[in-house]
């Protein structure tokens, strides 16, 4: 069993954490949307960039991001 890459996943912007709309331990597809941020009264969706494995949620809802910070990992399957 090889250990598979993990990818963290950041935020493009700054802004608050609206919805996250996946769980740790969840099957996530290339460009299923997973968490919606809101910023300047619009809303941005980040979509997970790879297939695999939500391995660790770091912010929750309501949370404010800044632009670089890692909001979800992923174990990618290949």
């Amino acid at each position: 069993e090889k250990n598979m890459p993990i990818h963290k996943v950041i935020s493009p912007l700054t802004g608050s954490i609206w919805k996250i709309e996946l769980t740790v331990g969840q099957a996530v597809t290339a460009g299923q949307s997973a968490v919606i941020l809101e910023s300047m009264k619009a809303e941005f969706s980040i979509d997970a960039p790879v297939t695999g494995i939500v391995q660790e949620i770091v912010l929750s809802e309501g949370d404010e991001v800044y632009e670089d910070d890692v909001i979800f990992t992923i174990e990618a399957d290949d």
